[in-house]
């Protein structure tokens, strides 16, 4: 699953989904941030994300799970992710997780530029 980015969101306002992808043979995991403007529900996103799995990864091959959802609102000329709210299928994620992973992925905005809440919907 290296071959899997860790994050995909998109710009503006949009729901998101914390995943955790499970390689089948070894048992290692990894936590993945999908999150698209496109997205009419949370469930929309899961299953765009395993049809895209299903492309790159020998099918049986891979586990995965929701581990809950919300919203980010992400403006990158301004380097500014806010992480909230909650999904109706499947709870709240941890947004600390979710913003921890993206400013991994996003190094050059300023650490404090991502934050999180779990107000709102």
């Amino acid at each position: 699953g290296d071959q899997v980015p860790q994050v995909a969101i998109d710009e503006g306002v949009f729901k998101y989904v914390l995943l955790r992808l499970t390689d089948s043979s070894t048992g290692r995991s990894r936590l993945l941030v999908r999150g698209a403007a496109a997205a009419a529900y949370h469930n929309h996103i899961l299953q765009h994300t395993k049809a895209q799995l299903d492309k790159l990864l020998p099918r049986g091959s891979f586990q995965l799970d929701v581990l809950g959802g919300g919203r980010i609102e992400h403006h990158a000329e301004q380097g500014v992710i806010s992480v909230y709210g909650y999904s109706a299928a499947f709870g709240p994620a941890v947004h600390e997780v979710t913003a921890a992973l993206l400013r991994r992925w996003y190094p050059f905005y300023a650490a404090d530029s991502i934050t999180c809440s779990y107000e709102g919907y």
